[in-house]
């Protein structure tokens, strides 16, 4: 890839996502709801203290945010929303470096990375409450991705090990390398391959949780910190299934479900893959790990949305084969494919929403489709009298 194409395109996506940038107001220390006992405090804390001594898990395994945040020579919380949008910058060029090795145009691309910075999730949110380790996260998922399509299992080894340090959610990468290499009979050595190409960062997550002990249920280290820190709940595996993950079940619904899906990924994401499943089962039997670990990850959190939005490279690829397959049948220009992402980040700006009503975008995708359709169909029948007439003036 020549350089002069990713400049291009980093531009084009730097400009796209600041413009969220200014537009999402930020959860700063001005904000009203700053004073509550939520998750800033703790890696504040992290980047305040020296590395190590901060004892409430899980945040004190999440140590390479803070650090980084604590080694950049701003103020604290102007560390933190820079570090917050270089990774989000830096994880739609991966993203967009992905989609080009597995074989998508630049437009096309451009398209899926676009549509990674309108979902307001994975963006917007962490814009707006950029102190959270979720955009270090995001850039590692769709790094390690790359490797693994460029065949490059040294860098992805190390990008799995870092990465851990920054999320454990990012492990969520090691059967994936084992899904999207695999063929269609059960390969051992391959899984043997996955296996030792995990075990470093395994290694890493055993070794931070060997020598930061969780002290969340020590009353006097609890009351030595500051009165902000000290709201949170037992972080052991019983607690967690009978506070978080039982009581997820016991009241599972209908908005749940919503929630997981379009409440997540919005309707144009949730929608894009299954115009062509058929072209689409392959990625999603590749990429179903994913999905379902982020899901999981709920069972062991408060939080819903911005955990399972993890799994956006999932659908990131589908809808943009699914452009790729809606050209091939209506051959419309495909720069016209920009115009759906550019007007979900437009709406998440003015809207000022992490989630678009359903609703408008609804139609927001009714009319991006009908223009492709319509566009494509018309030149088609442009083609079909061109070459009519060509015929009969022979």
């Amino acid at each position: 890839m020549r350089l002069k194409e990713l400049f291009a395109v980093g531009s084009v996506l730097f400009l796209a996502l600041l413009y969220l940038y200014f537009f999402t107001p930020p959860f700063t220390s001005q904000h009203p709801a700053f004073s509550l006992s939520w998750d800033h405090h703790h890696y504040m804390y992290m980047a305040e203290h020296p590395l190590f001594e901060f004892y409430i898990s899980p945040y004190c395994w999440r140590i390479l945010n803070p650090l980084l945040a604590k080694l950049m020579p701003f103020s604290l919380e102007t560390n933190f929303r820079v570090l917050s949008f270089i990774a989000l910058l830096g994880a739609s060029i991966f993203l967009y470096l992905l989609l080009r090795t597995i074989g998508f145009t630049r437009i096309l691309s451009l398209f899926g990375a676009l549509l990674f910075i309108s979902l307001g999730w994975a963006t917007s949110y962490n814009l707006y409450n950029f102190w959270l380790t979720d955009s270090l996260a995001f850039f590692f998922i769709t790094a390690g991705l790359w490797a693994i399509y460029k065949k490059n299992d040294l860098l992805f080894l190390f990008i799995l090990t870092i990465g851990v340090t920054a999320k454990e959610t990012v492990f969520f990468l090691a059967p994936l390398y084992f899904t999207i290499k695999t063929g269609r009979t059960f390969e051992w050595h391959l899984l043997l391959r996955t296996v030792l190409l995990a075990v470093p960062a395994a290694t890493v997550l055993l070794l931070l949780r060997l020598a930061v002990p969780s002290l969340n249920g020590d009353d006097e280290y609890v009351l030595s910190l500051p009165p902000d820190q000290r709201e949170m709940h037992i972080y052991t595996l019983e607690y967690m299934i009978k506070n978080i993950a039982l009581l997820r079940l016991n009241d599972f619904g209908l908005k749940d479900l919503i929630t997981f899906s379009a409440g997540t990924f919005g309707i144009s994401l949730l929608l894009l893959p299954f115009l062509f499943l058929r072209s689409n089962y392959k990625s999603l039997l590749r990429f179903l790990p994913l999905y379902l670990l982020s899901l999981m990850s709920i069972a062991f959190a408060y939080n819903t949305e911005r955990l399972i939005v993890a799994a956006f490279p999932v659908f990131i690829i589908m809808s943009t084969e699914s452009a790729r397959q809606l050209i091939k049948r209506f051959p419309a220009p495909d720069i016209l494919l920009l115009i759906l992402p550019v007007i979900l980040i437009l709406l998440h700006g003015t809207k000022n929403a992490f989630v678009l009503s359903y609703l408008l975008e609804s139609l927001v995708l009714l009319g991006f489709l009908s223009l492709i359709i319509f566009t494509g169909e018309s030149e088609n029948k442009l083609i079909l009298a061109l070459k009519r007439w060509s015929d009969e003036t022979r």
